[in-house]
């Protein structure tokens, strides 16, 4: 009895499975901290993310200051509105995470962001001076792609919006053919078909007393010039649905703009009320269209909202280049863009004019 507990007394003591003992130089276990290693690192990420995006934003807004330094720079500024929603999110943001300093420069950022873009016009107005008019009729302006194949889809929405004027920009050969029927319902009308991305068409159910094509420096690719009678009064009603080139690649930059300056300056020698619409391939913060502004165009998304048009696959979140203004005596009501393209990389806008 004395030999088993003394064998008892000198066996080692039991070891538990459940237990790690760390052997000499080995570090100890983690055990249950693993999520907060990952707690750590995701953390991390969101660090790296808001500084890469306070970063970004910034350059853009420094680079829209000085758009003329570059043609690549003036593109910076076609994201104004982005970079003034963002920065409205990354301000609370860095409030949240304690970046007292990043708050503060974000801060001023977002006020020089809404001194630029001015959101507030954009927002639903009670009146309108165009509402005052006794005239109307209603606009199409679409974008279709020289290259957009689907005929039968832009016949459908011609067809649907049904109204009393169509512009068509790139409107190809085979587009005209494909709109054969629906021509019969505008009597009034001038094509200038073209592949590549120069044609175009104004189709009218409106008595026009002058249709005709303006090279606005670029031959081969004309706006149009339609004189539209007014009933009480000397004066007619002038459009211009105009094209103007693409500012990509950037070396094409310089002749829009000369585009726009010569259908400005045309402009400004007319008399009677004045509508300007098409793609124009420009966004509203970019020199050459406030250069429109400042000489007293109107631009038609006050009251109506941002009408972003391209590309169509971003929906709202795209950039406005489709455009409708007024100059004089005549406004523009129910600015609306368009959901479905049906082949464009443009969103159709419609729109009333009021004269």
């Amino acid at each position: 009895m004395n030999f088993v507990t003394q064998q008892h007394r000198d066996s080692p003591p039991a070891v538990s499975l459940s237990s790690h003992t760390a052997l000499p130089g080995e570090p100890p276990s983690s055990g249950g901290s693993w999520w907060k290693k990952a707690a750590a690192s995701v953390g991390f990420a969101v660090n790296c993310g808001f500084l890469l995006a306070s970063v970004g934003v910034l350059a853009q807004l420094l680079l829209s200051l000085v758009p003329r330094l570059h043609p690549v720079v003036e593109l910076a500024c076609h994201f104004s509105m982005h970079s003034m929603v963002a920065l409205c999110l990354l301000v609370p943001t860095a409030i949240y995470r304690g970046k007292r300093g990043w708050a503060i420069v974000l801060s001023a950022a977002t006020l020089l962001a809404l001194a630029i873009t001015q959101p507030w016009e954009l927002l639903p107005q009670k009146t309108s001076s165009a509402t005052q008019h006794k005239h109307a009729i209603s606009i199409l302006s679409w974008n279709v792609l020289a290259s957009n194949q689907a005929h039968d889809e832009i016949r459908q929405i011609v067809a649907e919006a049904d109204t009393d004027i169509v512009l068509l920009i790139e409107a190809s050969p085979a587009h005209i053919r494909g709109l054969a029927d629906v021509l019969n319902r505008y009597p009034h009308t001038i094509t200038y078909p073209a592949w590549g991305g120069s044609g175009i068409a104004l189709l009218s159910k409106v008595p026009v007393a002058k249709l005709e094509l303006e090279p606005f420096t670029l031959a081969h690719q004309p706006a149009i010039i339609a004189s539209l009678s007014l009933a009480d009064s000397s004066q007619n009603l002038t459009l211009i649905a105009m094209h103007t080139v693409s500012p990509i690649p950037v070396w094409r930059t310089s002749y829009r703009d000369a585009q726009l300056a010569a259908m400005r300056e045309w402009s400004l020698a007319q008399s009677g009320p004045l509508c300007l619409f098409g793609d124009l391939n420009v966004t509203p913060w970019a020199p050459s269209f406030r250069e429109l502004i400042d000489a007293g165009f109107k631009d038609s998304r006050q009251g109506n909202g941002n009408c972003a048009s391209w590309p169509a696959s971003a929906g709202m979140l795209g950039i406005p280049i489709d455009h409708a203004l007024t100059l004089g005596d005549c406004g523009i009501v129910d600015r609306q863009v368009l959901s479905g393209s049906r082949g464009s990389d443009h969103r159709p806008i419609r729109f009333e004019l009021r004269y």
